[in-house]
């Protein structure tokens, strides 16, 4: 009987939905959009499963792109998760 009255499960929150802990970092970066098309960005965070990219606002970027971070010698595929005016979330695919 008690158990017909269980509250619900709370949500998890994004910290805990995260694969891997992200680490603070502030390097430049790069998207590559094709072969002749790039686009300079900064990362704000990063991890083996991710990353956080401060990106010039009003760019159009398309739903899969390459991530390029020359100083810890990262070049990985992601895929665009979210978005705000000057910063973007994305996974690694």
């Amino acid at each position: 009987m008690f158990g017909l009255f269980r509250s619900k499960p709370k949500p998890l929150s994004l910290m805990e939905r995260r694969r891997a802990e992200r680490v603070p970092v502030r390097l430049p970066a790069t998207i590559v959009l094709s072969k002749n098309k790039s686009l300079p960005c900064h990362t704000i965070n990063v991890s083996a499963s991710g990353a956080k990219l401060e990106v010039p606002r009003d760019r159009m970027l398309p739903s899969e792109f390459e991530v390029l971070v020359p100083a810890r010698k990262l070049r990985r595929r992601a895929r665009l998760v979210w978005r705000s005016e000057d910063t973007l979330g994305v996974q690694f695919v």
